[in-house]
């Protein structure tokens, strides 16, 4: 779906290598403003947790693809996860050993 660049949101910046993207019609001291955190890992592009998707983190290699994801947010539509999550690797219980 082809988006328009949505002209509320904001990003503000957390550090060199992390922001907040903000949608500045909400009021300052509303938590709801808050759209999504967005870092740049060393391997390249843009991680973006979208706190308005319920937690959902996709890796985007633009930050133009961030905001088209925020313009779909905004009409209702799902931010969906990019991949699926790496399992965690786990071992069977222990059992124990009879008493001898």
């Amino acid at each position: 779906m082809k988006t328009e660049p949505v002209r509320h949101l904001v990003l503000e910046a957390l550090s060199a290598r992390s922001w907040r993207l903000c949608d500045r019609s909400a009021a300052a001291s509303d938590p709801a403003k808050v759209v999504a955190y967005i870092e740049q890992p060393d391997r390249g592009g843009y991680d973006a947790a979208w706190v308005r998707a319920g937690g959902v983190v996709r890796h985007y290699r633009r930050l133009d693809d961030i905001f088209t994801d925020a313009a779909e947010l905004a009409t209702g539509e799902a931010i969906r996860p990019g991949r699926k999550p790496a399992p965690i690797p786990a071992r069977p219980p222990l059992t124990r050993r009879p008493a001898t």
